[in-house]
This record gives structure tokens, sequence and C-alpha cells, in this order.
């Protein structure tokens, strides 16, 4: 059976930025952003994209814009809040 995909916006916010964590991938802005859009068991790799789930896992990629965003947050370079889209298996939202 396959899963439905459903567009999901991730907009990382300031308060994502300022409370993020270079170089986790459970706790750096995207993943904090995701976890608020609802996506469920996430994890944010530069060359992946947005990993969800836990055994059995789907990716997301990443627009460029995103990819961007985690080099300069883990190089420690200013960054500022932006959002983007992503296609999500709807098994793993909330």
């Amino acid at each position: 059976m396959e899963n439905k995909k459903v567009r999901v916006v991730i907009d990382v916010t300031k308060r994502d930025i300022q409370l993020g964590v270079m170089e986790d991938n459970q706790k750096c802005p995207i993943a904090r952003a995701a976890r608020r859009a609802g996506v469920r068991h996430q994890f944010v790799t530069y060359a992946w994209g947005l990993s969800v789930g836990s055994a059995d896992y789907s990716v997301a990629m990443l627009p460029l814009e995103a990819k961007k965003f985690i080099k300069a947050f883990d190089a420690g370079k200013d960054v500022k809040p932006f959002k983007f889209s992503v296609l999500i298996d709807k098994k793993y939202l909330r």
C-alpha cells in the first residue's frame, strides 16, 4: 500500500535559530521547525534532506535554500528566518 504524500510548509523562525544547536540533526533550526509543523520522528541531514520515520523512514529532499542555510548555520554564520515546503508521507505527520 502506497502512502500519500502531502506538502508541508516548514517555517524556520528567529526562535528556531536562537535555540537551534549546530551540527545536531534533531535540534537544528530546521528540525525544530519541522517538529512544530507536525512532522514526527525527523532528523535533518545536509546530504539527504529531511528524514522522517524510525525503523522505516522516508526522505523529503530539501530545497537548495535549506541546504545553504544548514551549511551557514553549522559554520556559525548569521542566518535569517525563512520558509520552504517539502513532500512528506502522511503517516509521518501528527
